[in-house]
C-alpha cells in the first residue's frame, strides 16, 4: 500500500464518523454508491482514496450540510497531495513518511524514549551513529539520516511549532553510542532545547526503578480542532519489525494514562547528573 497522506487519513475518519452518526452501516453506504461494501471498508481504513464524486454522494446519504460537504471535498482533493515528505517516499518506509506528516501537523507531541532518543531530539552526530548501527545499505542509511534531520527542520522550523514534551529513560542518556564526546554533545543539546523553551524534556532516573508501562517507546500526536470537530490523536509505536499507528479510544486512553504517570514522576533534564 502506498504511503497515506494526512488528508487521506482525516477524510477516512470523518467519513466513518459521519456514517456512524447517520446510523448507517457500511452496507447502506455501499448501496448509496452502488458499489461493493468492500469499497467503503477500503475508504474508511485508508486502503484506497475516495473520489470527490464518491464523497459528495456519501455526504448526501449522511445528510451533511453544505459546509461539511465542502470540507470533505477539500480533503478528498488534497488526499493525493504530499508535503515535504514526498521526495522521501521511495527512500524510507511508508510508516516513517506518515510520521513526518503527523509531526508537521501536530499542535502537541508527547513522547517516551527508552534506549534511543526520539528522532526530533537527536543531534546529527548521534543520529548518524544510531542509523549506522543498522544493517542497511549505505545509500539507505544516508536517506534515513537526511529524513530524520528534515523531520526536525519541519517541526522546529515552524513559527508555531508544537508543544513538545519528552520523557527520556536514563538508560538512553547513560549509553555511549560512540566516543564519549558524542553523548556529551547530545546531552548539552537536550539541555539547550529545554532551556530555550523549545521542548520540555524530563528523565526517568534509575532511582525510580521500573514502572508498569515499560512496553517500549511511543509518541502521542495531538491535532487542533478542524472542520467543526477535533481531529483524533494518533499514537505511534515502533519496534524492530514494524511501526504502528493506533487511533482507537481504548488505545489512546491507555497510552495517555501511561505518559501522564511517567511524566508526573520524571525529573527535569537540568537536574540529571
Amino acid at each position: 500500500m502506498t504511503a497515506v497522506t494526512l488528508a487521506q487519513r482525516q477524510l477516512a475518519r470523518r467519513l466513518r464518523v459521519a456514517r456512524e452518526r447517520a446510523k448507517k452501516t457500511q452496507g447502506d453506504a455501499a448501496v448509496g454508491l452502488d458499489c461493493d461494501e468492500s469499497k467503503i471498508y477500503r475508504i474508511e481504513t485508508c486502503r484506497s482514496q475516495a473520489k470527490v464524486a464518491d464523497v459528495r454522494s456519501l455526504a448526501t446519504l449522511y445528510a451533511l450540510d453544505r459546509r461539511q460537504t465542502d470540507d470533505l471535498e477539500r480533503l478528498a482533493r488534497g488526499a493525493k497531495v504530499r508535503g515535504w515528505t514526498e521526495p522521501y517516499l521511495d527512500l524510507v518506509p511508508s510508516t516513517l513518511s506518515m510520521l513526518g506528516d503527523l509531526e508537521t501537523s501536530a499542535v502537541g507531541i508527547d513522547a517516551y524514549c527508552t534506549e534511543v532518543l526520539h528522532g526530533l531530539l537527536q543531534t546529527p552526530a548521534y543520529a548518524a551513529h544510531i542509523i549506522g548501527l543498522t544493517e542497511l545499505p549505505p545509500e539507505q542509511k544516508r536517506s534515513l539520516l537526511d529524513f530524520r534531520l528534515a523531520r526536525q527542520r519541519s517541526v522546529f522550523g515552524r513559527s508555531d511549532f508544537p508543544h513538545l514534551r519528552f520523557v527520556v529513560h536514563a538508560a538512553a542518556l547513560r549509553a555511549q553510542p560512540g566516543p564519549p564526546e558524542l553523548m556529551q554533545e547530545q546531552i548539552r543539546d537536550l539541555r539547550s532545547l529545554a532551556a530555550d523553551g523549545k521542548a520540555e524534556i524530563s528523565v526517568w532516573s534509575e532511582e525510580l526503578g521500573v514502572h508498569p508501562w515499560m512496553s517500549g517507546a511511543f509518541s502521542i500526536h495531538v491535532f487542533e480542532a478542524e472542520l467543526g470537530e477535533g481531529e483524533a490523536p494518533v499514537v505511534f509505536t515502533e519496534n524492530l519489525a514494524e511501526g504502528r499507528y493506533l487511533e482507537t479510544e481504548p488505545e489512546l486512553t491507555k497510552f495517555r494514562l501511561a505518559f501522564d504517570r511517567i511524566h508526573a514522576r520524571a525529573i527535569p533534564i537540568r537536574e540529571f547528573a
